[in-house]
């Protein structure tokens, strides 16, 4: 979907909106420094909590 690049803003004036990102790519890289933050925390915290799991394992009752 094409972007129009044209925002309203909450006082009601165009000069003020943001850029309108393109994809999710540019929107995750465009300065949000919390939510990659956020992101990386998550990823570290699975990546420490299902690093436990043994794919090869015995399953019990199978």
């Amino acid at each position: 979907m094409a972007s129009s690049r044209v925002g309203v803003s909450a006082a009601g004036t165009p000069n003020e909106a943001p850029e309108i990102p393109d994809n999710v790519g540019d929107w995750l890289w465009g300065g949000n420094l919390i939510l990659n933050l956020g992101l990386f925390a998550v990823g570290v915290w699975l990546a420490r909590n299902l690093n436990d799991i043994d794919p090869m394992a015995p399953q019990p009752g199978v």
